[in-house]
């Protein structure tokens, strides 16, 4: 149980990061032709993104997987 909770907090944090990720370019570059790139552009596809993302963290598909794979990583540095 501790494992999928921490695949699903990995996606919700890697969530954060993609939703915000244009406004974290635009404060480490405060540059306006980068601005108008990275609202317009990227913005649209991290829309996007976040729409996606949202779908599958809403069935758990993500985090389950990514538990799965951490229980699987354990059994085999463990043995």
């Amino acid at each position: 149980m501790k494992d999928k909770l921490l695949g699903i907090g990995i996606v919700v944090v890697l969530m954060l990061v993609l939703c915000n990720l244009p406004e974290i370019i635009v404060f480490i570059y405060p540059n306006n032709i980068l601005r108008v790139f990275t609202y317009g552009i990227l913005g649209g596809l991290y829309d996007l993104g976040v729409v996606i993302v949202s779908i599958y963290i809403g069935f758990g598909i993500i985090g389950i997987a990514i538990s799965e794979l951490i229980e699987r990583i354990k059994d085999i540095f463990g043995k």
